[in-house]
This record gives C-alpha cells, structure tokens and sequence, in this order.
C-alpha cells in the first residue's frame, strides 16, 4: 500500500512537471528558434533545468563557469544571428553572467537570459543570495530586464523578452522565481508561442530594398575621382561573394571587421586588412587607405568611427550605408544615403543599377604613370611584373604583404603612399590575380629578418617559431566549414595580420570588449550552433586560455560524434598586449601548466611543437574531439599595430 502510494505521487509530480511554467517556456525556447540553451545549475534553477533536459529540442549544456556560459550564448548568437540562451541559478550565479550579456549588447546579437531567483515568500529581505537581478542587469544594459511576480506575468514577460532580443538585437533578462518554475502554467504548455514567428514577418520587408536609393547611390558612386572603399561587418559575412564582385567593378579595397574576416577571400588583392583591432585600424595599408579615402559603404557595420572619424572622433568622410534592418542604423554619424534590406540584394542590386548607367570611369594607364612616376609605376604596369617574385613593390601597393609599416619602403610621405596605394587599386592590374602564401610569408621572414625558425634573444639556443610563419601555414589548411576563434591578446593582432582566410569563412573574436578567454568558449558554441559534426580552431595566448580552460570538460561532455576542437595556444609566458603596449609595464609574466599533458587530462590530444609547417600538417590532421598545440613563442617578439596620424588629437597608448 505504501509502495502503490508513493508510485501514485511519483505519477503526479511527473506529470505536473509536463504542465508547469518551466515546460512552457522550453516549447516557447524551441518555438522562438533556440537548440542550445549554456547555464549553470543551481537550486533555485531546477524546475527549469529538468524541463530543458527533458525537451527533445533542446540541448542542455551545463557549463563550469556562469561567466563562460554567457560567452558562449553571445558567441552562439553571434555566429548564427539567431537568438540564443543563457540561464543560470540566484546569487553568484546570476552575477557572473554580466560579461556576457555585456559582449552580446555590445555585440548587438540577441541573447535571452534566464535567471532563478528564491521563492517569492523569502524575497527582498533573507540574508542568502537575495540579489536584485533586474536592476543588476537592467544596469548593465539589457533593454528589458524584469522580475516575473506570478505565473500569469510568466507568459507576456516572456513574450516581450524574446520580442526585444530578436527585434532589437540586444539582450534581454527574466528573473524567475523557483516556485513559479514549478507552478503549474495558466494556458496550455504547447500553445504556439505568439512572439516565436517575428522574424518571418520581418524577413520579406528585409529582402526588399528600394531601387531608387540604389539608383542615386550608383549615380554618385560615378565620379571618376571618387575613392571608395568598402568595409564589412560580422551581418554582412554571408553576401561576402556579392560585395566582392560590387568591389572589382567599382575598383574599391575592401576592409572587414576581424569578426568578419574571412567573408571575402582574403587572397585576393582588394581586400586590404582588418578596420578595429583593440580600438585601432589594425594593419598600415588600410589604415592609410581609411584615412584618405572620400567615401565609405558600410556593409553592416555597427561602430563607424575608424571608418570616418579623425582622431578627435569627428566625421571627415563621407558614409553611404548599407543595414539589414531600420533598428541596426546608427545616428551617431551623416549618412549621404541609408540602404535598408538584405545585404546581397542590396549588392547585387547596387550591382546592377551601376552596369545600367555605364559603370565607373578611371583614368587611363598613361595618366596614372605620369601621377606616380614610372618607376613605381614598372611594377604593375604588366601582368607579369604584377606576378614577378621580386615585385614587392605591387604587392605592399595592393595590399598582398600588409604585415607592417615596415615590410616595404615606399614613402615617408603617407599622402605620397596614398596616392600610390590608390593608383595600384584604380590601375585595375590587380584583375584575374590572387595572392599566394608563399610570397607573403617570404615577404613576412624578410621584414622581420628572420629563418622559419627563430632564434630567441632571451633564451640562450632555444628556437621558436614566428607566430606570423605559424599562421599563415595554418591558412594552408584552413576551409570554409572551420570557424576560427581569436582570443584577445597579442594573437588577435597576429592573427589579424598573418592568418588568411578563404571567403565563406567565419570568424568569432571580442570586438568591443577584448574578454580574454573569450575565444575558448566561442569555440565550443560555434560547434554546438551547428549540425554535427563541425570543427573549430580556437587561437589563444597562454593567459586567455588559462582564464576559461576549464571549458574544455563542457566540450569533452557535451561533443557530438566527429566534432572537433583545435586549440592553437601561442605561449609567450606574458600578458604580451600589456606589455607591449605600455612603455613600464610590470608584473606581466605568467606561468602556465603542461598543455599538453592538460588536453590528455581533459580526455583529448596534446602536442608541444616548434615548426610552423607541422603546426599546420597537425590542424588538417586533427582527430575527432579535443586538440591541444601548445606553441612557446620568442618573449620578446611582438606585433605593431597601425595607428592613424592625422594629428587631430593626442591620446594615451591605450595597447
């Protein structure tokens, strides 16, 4: 009779469990479009959590770290402009989600977050874990940001919370009481959620873009004398291929955002560089070509003050820009003309209307040899000067070499520079030639003066590789379907500067923030945004990845069969971007554990290598799961980042 008893209230308690309000917002997680929800567990989550785990939509990934949670729902959102969920227990739980949330509302990427709170009768007065959540993170700018007060509220709060983070492209925050988790719902569990099918019905009004906007772009795109350049944003990745053909026909570079590089084949010779690394322009070229260009078209680019700002940030170019939706244009700045819709339509259609009125006109090659002088002029003015080895000359002009100021000596005169960078892209030489790898990493060894191994000036006979030589043979063996990971540090501006990617590619980094161990985790979520299996390559200094390397038991425990997980950590035993970046800087020098017996730890690979090329022969090579190359680095070598110079304001070296 006991045993009937208990059976019969074990019966209940399931069965309740189906109709309560954490059952209900995991059908309205599905119907809104989230696979994924990243949290960590927690009393006051558990309802929640059990109704996740149950769902056969979903899957549960229960993280070491809250804060890790949180990168990998921004990273997820990020790459799959999807909306993504976090979710984590009361008290520290709760806190540590708000470097995350931050790197999303950066980010502009929409992120739900979740948070449980005590029961209602224990509120605003106990002694533990009574946190305020939602002025918490109400304050750290979440656009909604609110206590859920009774089951009832549940259901519209949970509408307008989704609401906001697809709409608006931000992050928005629930907290939810344990005994509302496990009451039961007020309207069926799997009524359709109303707020989940807002895209469909925006996505047509995004497809359509105004034809004669375009046709007054085109018509001022026209003038002959007009330089312009192109720059891309992590929205615009996927029209890549349409940009690029929009680009050889206006004869414009190209610049990308490092979390879009890779959206346009970074061999051929229009694409120029990265625009904002750690708040600078990156690499010389585009930074000489940002600052003397007269008009810039902005494919999805959020912050445009590299673009079109001098140093004191005031607005010297004009801007023609290009967004997927009304919310993403910024007023911070003058546009000429605002384009709203999908981006490939928008460059395809840009496209066309510019063959209709008869294309750009350059100047002819005699006139182009008079303005630069025929000697420079010699080695481009014939295709097979252009592909010559011992054309330096061309390759820095068009941006083949683009590995430091001092990798080619054209001018002290940076408007003489200019000009010349200029007259290479308008002389159209450039035309049916892609780089190769050879010739930039010969140009790289050059410039630093280096063999392919280096010899460390600190450490006695101990050789190194060069972290540029180590990237670009890794490019080698890099394919569109690999998502590539930069950490913050000095291997974002390496990997700025030295690795090249196919177009198709993704990229993940902390743009706006610069979370050091932020490339770890995204990692992880770009592998689980995706059908399985999927590989990714996560580059990481020794001190970023000791901040989140506990992750790598998440990804042991949560990988599906063939996925893979390549960690690159470049270890130079200091926080080198400190360092390097402020003249005095002490108390930089780190230690770090055995990386390779840490993967063989952590139930996967691990390897310590000092030659480039098996660096990148062990990336194509990788087996499936966890892969760890542990890379020491000369100390002493870093990376010099471009700054611009138009001496409109003197700062702080801010690294």
């Amino acid at each position: 009779m006991v045993g009937r008893t208990k059976a019969a209230k074990e019966d209940q308690s399931i069965e309740a469990a189906k109709n309560n309000c954490s059952a209900f917002i995991s059908n309205a997680l599905v119907d809104a479009g989230v696979t994924v929800v990243y949290g960590g567990h927690g009393g006051a989550l558990a309802p929640l959590v059990n109704a996740i785990v149950d769902h056969p939509g979903l899957q549960w990934v229960c993280c070491r770290n809250e804060a890790n949670a949180s990168l990998m729902a921004a990273a997820h959102a990020k790459y799959t402009h999807q909306l993504a969920c976090v979710v984590a227990t009361s008290g520290p739980g709760a806190t540590n989600l708000t470097t995350g949330l931050m790197e999303a509302n950066l980010d502009q990427v929409p992120v739900l977050c979740l948070t449980g709170l005590k029961p209602r009768q224990g509120m605003h007065f106990s002694e533990f874990q009574d946190v305020d959540q939602s002025r918490l993170f109400a304050a750290a700018g979440c656009e909604l940001s609110a206590d859920v007060a009774s089951p009832e509220a549940l259901v519209p709060l949970l509408r307008d919370a989704v609401a906001v983070a697809t709409t608006r492209n931000k992050c928005a925050h629930l907290a939810i009481p344990v005994d509302i988790q496990a009451a039961p719902c007020p309207i069926p569990v799997d009524k359709p959620f109303c707020a989940a099918h807002a895209e469909e019905r925006i996505a047509p009004i995004r497809s359509n873009c105004d034809e004669n906007t375009l046709n007054e772009i085109a018509q001022s795109l026209s003038v002959e004398t007009k330089k312009v350049l192109i720059a891309i944003g992590v929205r615009a990745v996927d029209a890549g291929d349409d940009i690029l053909k929009l680009a050889e026909h206006l004869r414009a570079p190209i610049v990308t955002r490092l979390h879009s590089k890779g959206a346009v084949d970074e061999l051929h010779p229009l694409v120029l560089g990265i625009e904002g690394v750690h708040g600078k322009p990156g690499l010389e070229t585009s930074a000489i070509l940002m600052e003397t260009a007269d008009v810039v078209l902005n494919f999805g680019i959020d912050d445009c003050t590299l673009l079109v700002c001098n140093t004191a940030g005031l607005q010297v170019r004009e801007m023609i820009e290009f967004q997927s939706s009304a919310l993403m244009v910024s007023t911070r700045f003058r546009a000429s003309y605002t384009s709203i819709g999908d981006f490939r339509a928008v460059a395809r259609g840009l496209l066309e209307c510019l063959k209709t009125q008869g294309g750009r006109r350059f100047s002819s090659v005699e006139q182009l040899q008079l303005s630069i002088g025929s000697e420079e002029f010699d080695a481009f003015s014939t295709s097979e000067e252009f592909s010559a080895k011992d054309s330096r000359l061309v390759r820095a002009q068009i941006g083949a070499t683009d590995l430091g100021r001092n990798s080619i000596r054209l001018s002290n005169e940076r408007v003489t520079t200019a000009a010349k960078l200029w007259g290479a892209v308008h002389s159209g030489a450039w035309i049916g030639k892609l780089h190769n790898l050879d010739e930039m990493e010969h140009a790289l060894l050059l410039e630093q003066s280096l063999d392919k191994t280096h010899v460390g000036s600190k450490e006695g006979s101990t050789k190194y590789p060069h972290p540029g030589h180590v990237l670009m043979e890794v490019s080698r063996h890099l394919n569109k379907d690999i998502a590539v990971c930069i950490d913050t540090g000095d291997v974002t501006l390496w990997a700025g500067l030295c690795l090249k990617l196919k177009g198709g590619s993704r990229t993940l980094s902390s743009e706006h923030l610069g979370t050091m161990g932020y490339g770890t985790c995204a990692g992880i979520a770009s592998i689980l945004s995706r059908e399985g299996p999927a590989t990714s390559l996560v580059l990481v200094g020794d001190g970023g990845f000791q901040m989140t390397l506990q992750e790598l038991a998440t990804f042991q425990q949560s990988k599906r069969p063939g996925d893979r997980l390549i960690v690159i950590v470049i270890d130079n035993r200091l926080l080198g971007r400190v360092i390097f970046g402020f003249d005095g800087a002490k108390g930089c020098e780190l230690m770090g554990p055995d990386f390779c017996e840490l993967g063989k730890a952590y139930g996967g690979h691990g390897y310590r290598l000092d030659d480039a090329v098996a660096i990148g022969e062990h990336v194509r090579d990788a087996e499936p799961g966890l892969t760890i190359l542990h890379v020491p680095i000369d100390p002493t070598v870093k990376a010099d980042m471009a700054t611009f110079k138009d001496g409109a304001s003197k700062m702080v070296n801010s690294g």
